[in-house]
Order: C-alpha cells, then structure tokens, then sequence
C-alpha cells in the first residue's frame, strides 16, 4: 500500500510542523479541539457584545485563541 492511500498521518504531520518551528495543541484522537471549541463557545455567548466591530472573538474564539497565541510563529520571518 502505498503511502497516499493510508490517509491522515497527524503526529507525522505534527512532527513536520514542529521541525520547522510550529507549535501548537498536541493531536488528540478523535475529538480534537472540539472540547475546546465548546467550552469558548460557550463563554464566548455568555459575554455581552461590545459596541466595536471586532466580532471574531465572538464568532470564532478558537481561532481567535489560536491566533492570539501563536502569532508571532504565523508570520514570516
């Protein structure tokens, strides 16, 4: 079997990433950051929304957790 067709290979692809300098939540089997996402969701909607139009935090605040944390790595250096 070739290795195509094997499909996703995360912690092989969780190492690539940290060898070039990425860093990020380990891979959790299955679930993922689902648990995480809920439970931002959740506090997320428990907030009142600001008078501004930055809406992400509210919308989306795993990706707004993500890129608050690992900013500095997204950038080009």
């Amino acid at each position: 079997m070739s290795e195509e067709n094997e499909g996703p290979q995360p912690k092989k692809l969780e190492r690539l990433l940290k060898d070039q300098g990425m860093k990020g939540s380990p891979y959790k089997f299955l679930m993922g950051d689902l648990r995480d996402n809920a439970r931002l969701m959740r506090e997320a909607r428990s907030r009142s929304i600001p008078l501004t139009h930055d809406i992400v935090p509210r919308v989306t605040p795993l990706f707004d957790q993500l890129v608050k944390t690992h900013d500095d790595e997204m950038r080009m250096k």
